[in-house]
């Protein structure tokens, strides 16, 4: 039986697809409207997906949401009953969506997909989230703390998984949603992106301020039954989409700054941001330590857009709270889509899961392959062995290389196969990152891929922290002197946004990493997403060379063809 598995909104809305309990494909919106996390309903994701089962399926068994759209409906009047005449625009506007769309997405996907309508069903979205991070983990047993924005009326939940099945053990309000909270407190700050959260910047930013007392953790923050309940008063945005801080919060943050372009961030913005981030660091800390009462296991999954945060799970990391901490490789929009195919549109807050953890997560399953015609490259390199050498060859020189290859990761993020590889030694070339068409901020640094043999002499990684630094960046503590040695890698506080390359996930980067580390003594690259900027990563052959184009990277290579800029030649062993 095949199920698929759907996600609108979120941080991007995403397509899975399973059979009998196993993942067959996964795939983002995004990818084909080049929209970077992209809200629609994916269906354009789905048909892919279907695609990937060959026969000519074009329809699945059953469809699952991830979201039940009346309980949705419902948190919205009764939102604008509480906060009246708050809101009035933002709810007109978003009333005309769900009449014209939205409550009807059962007949439009039954028709979409020539299903009877009692095929198409809804799951709770928290409950896929919890499903989907459960099962991309190798327990069988963990607490499950779902940290959302409250599409329906949770903002946190906490579960326990065993014996294949979830339990929910307590939910916090929509309101009290920290991953909200943390947003409009951002976006006060001038850092919101396109498409997306803080991007990790509020943690980066407060390094250059100081939280100088309490008072915003005092005010937005207090202990509950719960473990921590949110100040409803200060946070009009949950009733009112447009209202941002509220007077409250802009007496606490002060009025709302806004970072200059290319500026080392001082003074209140920079001040602001330490701020958030403590109080961010505090409220996950309580709701984690509720977690670990109420389930009374050592291990857990985190699922949310705060489970990417590199800076909040190195905090989480060095509580101690947890034995270990798992992050699935795939983000939230991915995740609840697969949570939602495997959990099934159970009803019951009993229901069953297949399997429970340790699904199969090769990338050569879930992922996509770039579209378009590599021949063309100019010079063909002799097999993975030129490709490795290539690499390691121009990050050993101080170089910078765009590098594409085998099937792209399901999620947002490239994990190293839509990446910028770059010498974490060279100052020069976090420079030239920072002026190329995938910029970042100067005050920022990009996270850090080291061979996994080679984190544990570096950097001072909690025990918790591994099954989680294998999936993606963790930011973890330098030991002495490699901050001098690695500074285009290491923040100004001494923390770098680690991720831990293993041989059997990622065989290749991680053969380029150890020759580098053979060679000068560091097996470690700054590793960035190869996209533009309000762009997902880069999905076919042209676009790559488009953009190579208009860097100055040394070279790039897709598969086994290289593109050198003029004047380098390629690298000799």
């Amino acid at each position: 039986m095949h199920v698929l598995g759907l996600s609108i909104g979120r941080d991007g809305a995403a397509a899975a697809l399973v059979r009998e309990g196993r993942p067959l494909a996964l795939n983002m919106e995004e990818r084909w409207t080049r929209r970077r996390a992209d809200p629609s309903l994916p269906l354009r994701a789905a048909r892919a997906c279907l695609a990937r089962v060959g026969a000519g399926r074009e329809r699945p068994d059953y469809i699952v949401l991830a979201e039940k759209p009346v309980a949705t409906f419902q948190r919205l009047l009764m939102n604008q009953m509480a906060a009246f005449p708050r809101g009035v625009g933002a709810f007109g506007r978003s009333m005309s969506r769900w009449l014209g769309d939205a409550l009807w997405i059962k007949g439009r996907l039954a028709d979409e997909f020539d299903l009877p309508g009692d095929r198409v069903l809804f799951a709770d979205g928290h409950r896929a989230l919890a499903a989907g991070a459960w099962a991309t983990s190798p327990w069988s047993e963990a607490a499950i703390l779902v940290l959302d924005r409250g599409a329906e009326n949770d903002g946190a939940s906490i579960f326990r998984g065993r014996d294949a099945r979830i339990e929910r053990l307590a939910s916090l309000e929509g309101w009290q949603s920290l991953p909200t909270s943390r947003m409009v407190l951002a976006d006060h700050l001038g850092l919101l992106m396109e498409g997306s959260d803080d991007d990790g910047r509020v943690g980066d930013l407060a390094a250059y301020g100081a939280c100088h007392d309490g008072a915003l953790d005092a005010a937005l923050c207090r202990d509950s039954a719960d473990g921590v309940s949110l100040a409803r008063e200060a946070f009009d945005a949950w009733f009112d989409p447009e209202a941002g801080a509220t007077a409250r919060l802009q007496r606490l943050l002060g009025p709302a700054p806004r970072l200059p372009v290319g500026a080392v961030p001082s003074g209140p913005v920079a001040d602001g941001a330490a701020a958030v981030e403590a109080f961010s660091a505090r409220a996950l800390l309580r709701l984690a330590q509720e977690t670990r009462r109420r389930t009374e296991c050592s291990r857990m999954c985190l699922a949310g857009p705060l489970a990417t945060d590199a800076t909040l799970l190195g905090h989480l990391a060095e509580s101690g709270l947890f034995e270990s901490i798992h992050v699935a490789p795939v983000a939230d929009g991915g995740l609840a889509a697969l949570g939602a195919a495997l959990h099934g549109g159970q009803a019951s807050e009993q229901g069953a899961l297949l399997p429970a953890g340790g699904a199969d997560w090769s990338v050569s399953l879930l992922g996509e392959t770039l579209r378009g015609d590599v021949t063309q490259g100019p010079l063909a390199l002799a097999g993975d062995e030129a490709v490795v050498e290539q690499l390691a060859a121009r990050l050993v020189a101080g170089g910078c290389m765009a590098w594409l290859h085998g099937h792209a990761e399901p999620g947002p993020q490239a994990r190293g196969r839509r990446c910028l590889l770059a010498d974490p030694r060279s100052a020069a070339q976090r420079d030239a990152l920072q002026a190329d068409p995938v910029s970042f901020p100067a005050w920022r640094t990009a996270p850090l891929a080291f061979a996994e043999q080679a984190v544990p002499a570096l950097f001072d990684v909690p025990p918790s922290a591994r099954p989680a630094i294998a999936n993606g960046p963790v930011a973890v503590r330098a030991r002495p002197g490699v901050a001098q040695a690695l500074g285009a890698g290491v923040h100004v506080d001494g923390r770098a946004r680690v991720w831990s390359v293993g041989a059997g996930d990622h065989p290749l980067l991680h053969r380029v990493l150890t020759r580098v580390g053979e060679r000068t003594g560091y097996a470690a690259a700054l590793q960035t997403d190869l996209r533009r900027p309000g762009e997902p990563l880069m999905a076919s052959v042209d676009d790559a060379v488009r953009l190579f184009e208009q860097s100055r990277w040394d070279g790039m290579i897709i598969e086994d063809r290289a593109w050198m800029r003029e004047g380098r030649p390629p690298a000799t062993a």
